[in-house]
């Protein structure tokens, strides 16, 4: 499909719904884009632009893969998860929307943090658990910080450190992200700053050293080159054909990556009833846990 068709022809069906930080109640996440709209978008975008290969089932295709560590990240778009059959699936770890915005919250996050704890004790259920926060190029950084720390609570030692999401932030309908894009109005340095300002924020509380979830294409556009968030390590999203065929994803430079989230179109074959995204490690589970800096 010609590439003005294909940005013509993506569909979403929701977006960001960003409210004044003088509320004080907290709004529902009902309409933000999901990762796979955004992720799907960053492969209409480019001049090698495929649609990038579907079929990753759990457990099978995990199985067949034992040097790689497996997991996957949800929201509401994921519906009522069973996290008691995670592990027969070989997922292993997994990272949970918590907020977006200075105000915003992902419904299903209680009873999925929830349910990932009751699942801890035993070690055939045991799936390490993280929360993340979609950062709004609109609302003070630190205030959406904070909004994310009091809706996510203590922090276990056992957690995977605290993620923020930074990508394409459009407003509602929009159908190229790219010219929507909230970030847009700010200048590269802008960005580091508010990113860097979430990140110190949540650091300082937490103890830990979050993690950035980006894609290298709007990282370079919007950010371009800096070491100023060069200790954060870069969890990074690319689907591409060509990574997923040498199995070697795109970086940002200068940053390390432990983590890899290379399809949007995994299933599980009990336990979660949508297609699920699918994020490897390369190494064992305590290399694992040393990258991300866990208890074991």
């Amino acid at each position: 499909m010609p590439y003005l068709s294909l940005r013509r022809s993506f569909q979403v069906a929701v977006a960001a719904l960003m409210l004044s930080p003088c509320l004080a109640v907290a709004e529902d996440l009902v309409d933000d884009y999901s990762r796979g709209d955004l992720l799907r978008y960053s492969m209409s975008i480019g001049p090698d632009a495929r649609k990038f290969p579907d079929g990753f089932t759990f457990p099978n295709d995990a199985k067949a893969r034992p040097e790689l560590f497996f997991g996957t990240d949800v929201s509401h778009y994921d519906g009522v998860i069973d996290w008691s059959k995670a592990r027969q699936q070989e997922i292993r770890f997994v990272y949970v929307k918590a907020t977006q915005g200075v105000q915003s919250t992902d419904n299903t996050f209680p009873r999925n943090w929830a349910d990932l704890a009751k699942v801890w004790d035993n070690d055939k259920t045991r799936v390490y658990r993280g929360a993340y926060h979609f950062l709004s190029a609109q609302g003070d950084a630190k205030a959406q910080a904070q909004h994310f720390l009091l809706t996510l609570g203590s922090v276990l030692s056992t957690d995977l450190p605290p993620s923020v999401d930074v990508e394409w932030d459009a407003p509602p309908g929009s159908t190229d992200l790219d010219a929507a894009d909230r970030w847009r109005s700010l200048s590269p340095s802008e960005i580091v700053v508010k990113v860097q300002s979430w990140l110190e924020v949540v650091e300082k509380a937490t103890g830990r050293l979050p993690v950035i979830y980006t894609q290298p294409g709007w990282w370079q556009n919007r950010v371009g080159t800096t070491d100023k968030l060069a200790k954060y390590q870069i969890w990074v999203a690319d689907y591409t054909t060509k990574s997923q065929l040498s199995e070697v994803p795109r970086k940002v430079p200068g940053y390390v990556t432990n983590v890899w989230q290379f399809s949007e179109h995994g299933r599980a074959e009990i336990g979660f009833p949508t297609k699920i995204d699918v994020s490897i490690f390369r190494g064992s589970q305590q290399e694992f846990l040393t990258a991300l800096g866990l208890q074991r």
